[in-house]
Formats: C-alpha cells, structure tokens, sequence
C-alpha cells in the first residue's frame, strides 16, 4: 500500500477572525465547519498566532484552544530552520534569508532592506539556527503591527515547505484579494488553490453538504458582520462567468441564492464565478 500524502491548507488571519465572527448559538463558529474539511491538516505560522492574539482577545482564545487540541499546527521560524538545516547543512541560512527576500519583494522592493538588512550583514561564520531566529524576532519587533508580516511568514512557510517537499500545501485560505493574487507567485507548483470567506460558502454547500437552512443562517451573520461596520458592504465582486476575466459587484443575498442553487463554479483564486449557461 502507498503512503498518502499529507495534505495541508494554510489559514492567515483575516480568514480566521471573519469565519470565527460568522456562526449563531446554534450553528457554532463557521470556522469550525472549515476546519473538519476531509483529509487536510490545517497549519499557520505563529506570526499569525500573534497577530490575532494581539487584535481580538476572544479569536485569540478559540486560537490557542484548536492548538492545543491538535487541530491546527503551528509553524516556527525555528522549526523551518531546523527542517531546512537538517536538508542544506550551513546553506540553511541563505536558503532562508533568499526566500524571506522573495516574500518581501512581493510587498515593497525595499521591505526586506528596510527591516531585514541586518539579517542579510551577518556573515554564515557567525551563525547558528538560534542567533539566527533571535534575529529574525528583533527584526519583526520592528515592524509596524499593521505592516503584512502575517502574510509575509505565511508565503515564507509556503515556499520553504514546497521547497523541502514536505506534504501538500494545497490550499491557501485567505479573505485578502491580493494576497491570494500575490501567493501564486511565491508557489513553486501550479496546484495551490485558494478560498477567501465569500467562497468557503461554496464549500459549505458542495462539500460539506450542509443543509441549506445552515447555509443561509451562516450566510444572515455573515452579512450582519459586513454591514455592522463604519462602511457597510452588501455587495461582493464575482466573475460574470466561467473563463471571463471581468467582474461585477453583485448583492449578497442574490449570491448565496445563486450558491444554494448551484450557479457557481470557484476559481482557483478563490473567487467565484457565475456559470456559462447551457444553450
């Protein structure tokens, strides 16, 4: 018998924080449907920990408690460098540095320059894996708390893992367009796939079959949480079908029905788009 691949999704922080917000006494957190998704370990990397420890105390918990139960894995700057080590010896340091480069560039050109310079002036005789990470942690601590570092340590696990041939990373949860428009680029293989907090209502129904009276009832506090907000939103950007690359802001309660009713297809970016009618 052949072993089976590990599969792997990795979760950011938006996504986290949204779904956890999405749910009803009754029907639990949204987020915890999610994460029973069949044959996948779930994963993040501590820097999203953090930032969702620091932005909302009660996310911040259910958090710590999926942790602990083993539901989610956490990844470590630390356990990227010892797997990295044990694979390129003394290379594990520029294998590092060059794809923290490469998620950095992805934000800003000089992001990297600005809060990592002093991780690149090292020279590899004076390094050992946990000066290293030390060093890495005071060039977070300089980052500003709003400044994508979750994403950057995100597309830094990707691309490390992928490299390292460890598992499957087959799907990128994120509520961030561009984040999920810009991951692609990091990924060494064409098969990741994403899903934002718009499109998990897709996989509510074509995947977890769930009842389309749960659906619906995710869906109303979903809305509530898009609508309770300084700038309301009820219209979500869809594509107006299968292979077009235009898109149309559409309402959400005519996107739910359209999903409840199988009208969609996903995208690999994680949109959705309206299927091409049959003639």
């Amino acid at each position: 018998m052949k072993n089976s691949v590990q599969r792997y999704a990795l979760l950011d922080t938006d996504f986290i924080s949204k779904l956890y917000s999405t749910g009803t006494p009754s029907l639990g957190h949204m987020i915890d449907v999610i994460l029973k998704l069949p044959g996948t370990r779930f994963m993040c990397h501590d820097a999203i920990v953090r930032e969702i420890s620091r932005c909302d105390g009660a996310v911040g918990s259910w958090l710590s408690s999926q942790i602990e139960e083993g539901k989610i894995a956490v990844v470590s700057d630390m356990m990227l460098m010892d797997l990295l080590s044990a694979v390129y010896g003394s290379n594990a340091f520029d294998v590092f540095i060059d794809s923290l480069r490469r998620c950095c560039d992805i934000f800003s050109s000089s992001f990297f320059h600005d809060y990592f310079g002093a991780v690149s002036k090292m020279e590899s005789k004076e390094l050992d894996v946990r000066s290293f990470v030390r060093l890495l942690e005071y060039c977070d601590a300089l980052i500003p708390k709003d400044n994508d570092i979750g994403e950057i340590k995100t597309f830094l696990t990707l691309r490390l893992l992928q490299l390292l041939g460890i598992g499957e990373i087959f799907l990128f949860c994120s509520d961030d367009t561009k984040a999920r428009r810009w991951i692609s680029s990091i990924s060494l293989t064409g098969s990741l796939e994403c899903i934002s907090g718009l499109s998990a209502f897709f996989y509510l129904k074509e995947v977890f079959r769930l009842p389309d009276g749960d659906i619906a009832g995710f869906f109303s506090s979903w809305m509530d949480l898009h609508l309770g907000v300084k700038n309301p939103q009820h219209e979500f950007r869809v594509y107006e079908r299968t292979g077009s690359i235009r898109m149309m802001k559409m309402d959400g309660d005519e996107i739910i029905r359209g999903i409840l009713a199988g009208r969609f297809e996903l995208r690999k970016d994680g949109f959705l788009s309206l299927k091409v009618k049959a003639e």
